[in-house]
């Protein structure tokens, strides 16, 4: 869609949106970015597990030994 009026943005600007639309290097950036952003939050989820986890098998370590040392 080009504006017929002379002098105007408008058909500068249609030509201007025409052009992003063919250059995707700005969306690769952003796709890798959301990327590593999904990573890095699945990566943060599951630390947290594994905290509780691993928290409950160095207490049950620390009360068997207790236990062995008495």
């Amino acid at each position: 869609m080009v504006c017929k009026r002379q002098g105007s943005d408008v058909s500068r600007a249609g030509f201007t949106i025409a052009h992003m639309n063919k250059d995707e290097r700005g969306n690769v950036a952003i796709e890798y970015a959301l990327i590593a952003g999904l990573i890095a939050l699945a990566i943060v989820g599951s630390l947290g597990a594994i905290n509780n986890s691993m928290n409950g098998v160095f207490t049950e370590t620390s009360t068997a030994l207790e236990r062995s040392a008495d």
